[in-house]
């Protein structure tokens, strides 16, 4: 069997702990365990809110990119067929001098 020896000054800091506990329902001290999980909760919302932000202008900047992708695809077919036209004119113009 152990004992356990307690000064005035523990007894005086244990009695200050509970009398705070006391006030203080709701608070338990800084290993409330209650209080930990809430706060990660409210973190782990917090950060799912801001995933399904993040993935919406992800998928928003996706589809500007294929977007832009295309016109670019286009923009050059463009630029050859007007090529091959300029082209051909200055040919049939050089001909015909």
């Amino acid at each position: 069997m152990s004992i356990m020896v307690t000064t005035k000054k523990d007894a005086i800091d244990l009695e200050r702990q509970l009398k705070a506990l006391e006030d203080n329902p709701g608070k338990r001290g800084p290993n409330d365990l209650e209080q930990r999980i809430e706060d990660l909760t409210a973190i782990n919302e917090a950060h799912k809110k801001i995933n399904g932000e993040l993935r919406a202008e992800v998928l928003f900047y996706k589809k500007k990119a294929e977007h832009y992708e295309i016109m670019t695809k286009q923009l050059k077919e463009d630029n050859k067929h007007l090529t091959r036209q300029i082209n051909d004119q200055i040919e049939r113009i050089r001909k015909g001098l």
